[in-house]
């Protein structure tokens, strides 16, 4: 398991945000495991086989009788929340049903928290893919302008890696590798500004980490494979940075059940062809 923990916050005063792709399989028992292990607050899920009304219910038999389904017109995406005080009332849902974004009330603050889901490689190439990512950026910058704020958090299955020109480019998510770059905000390109999102995941590709080198694994017969990729992401606006703690993992074992192979990717038949990835965010000072 990759983990960077910042120890100083309770987990109660923390909220625990898990995100998976299962592959359209029915992995309640394991998600429920999960989110008990790491007293996961919200749960999204994507390509997940079983009906949201039975994953509910084993969330509320498993982990907390307290877990809600906020009402959704995307139901492409599942999503729980532990805390009726989230809220997550979806105030915006893309008519493909891949992006959902809610308003998330957390530190007597409100965020917008986004999850999306991305048509994948095998039926997108990489122009459609980069399309989809300027629609999908600007179906969020639209959001934040109605909201008046940019505090979003964006959870996602991109299906694409953190370099790739879609995620990159300031039309699209604009997305950068460190905190200190972000925290300028937006970048002026050709007179208009263009807001930046902040991607801790870059931190997890390769082997120099204590866990995974990426989220999914694929080995491509071309010329071109990356072979691992780093397709699941959390992205943060500057003005969410405060909130977003260093304690961000990408899980490879629940309880004593081992997702990956003996090859250490991820291993379908147990869990899913993805990792799941857990984050936090944090009351500020």
């Amino acid at each position: 398991m990759a983990t960077g923990t910042d120890v100083s916050v309770s987990a109660d005063t923390r909220m625990t945000c898990l995100f998976w792709n299962v592959n359209r399989q029915d992995r309640r028992d394991l998600i429920s495991r999960l989110a008990a292990e790491k007293r996961a607050d919200v749960v999204v899920l994507v390509e997940h086989a079983a009906e949201s009304e039975t994953t509910l219910e084993a969330m509320r038999r498993e982990v907390d009788e307290s877990f809600v389904e906020p009402p959704s017109e995307t139901p492409r995406l599942q999503l729980f929340a532990r805390r009726p005080s989230f809220n997550l009332r979806e105030v915006y849902g893309d008519a493909s049903g891949r992006l959902s974004i809610r308003a998330l009330h957390f530190d007597q603050t409100e965020f917008l928290f986004a999850a999306a889901h991305l048509v994948s490689k095998p039926y997108f190439n990489r122009e459609d893919q980069t399309a989809e990512t300027q629609n999908l950026a600007s179906q969020i910058r639209d959001e934040e302008a109605r909201r008046g704020h940019r505090r979003t958090v964006l959870c996602s299955d991109l299906n694409m890696n953190p370099f790739e020109d879609g995620v990159v480019q300031a039309a699209g998510l604009h997305v950068m590798t460190t905190k200190t770059t972000v925290e300028a905000e937006t970048r002026t390109v050709q007179g208009q500004d263009y807001p930046f999102f902040y991607n801790p995941m870059w931190g997890f590709f390769g082997d120099r980490t204590p866990g995974p080198p990426g989220t999914f694994y694929y080995r491509h017969s071309g010329h071109l494979s990356y072979e691992w990729n780093m397709f699941d992401q959390v992205l943060v606006r500057a003005e969410a940075l405060p909130w977003f703690t260093n304690d961000l993992e990408i899980v490879t074992k629940i309880g004593d059940t081992e997702l990956s192979g003996s090859d250490a990717r991820p291993n379908r038949d147990i869990g899913s062809d993805h990792f799941p990835i857990v984050f936090r965010l944090a009351p500020t000072e």
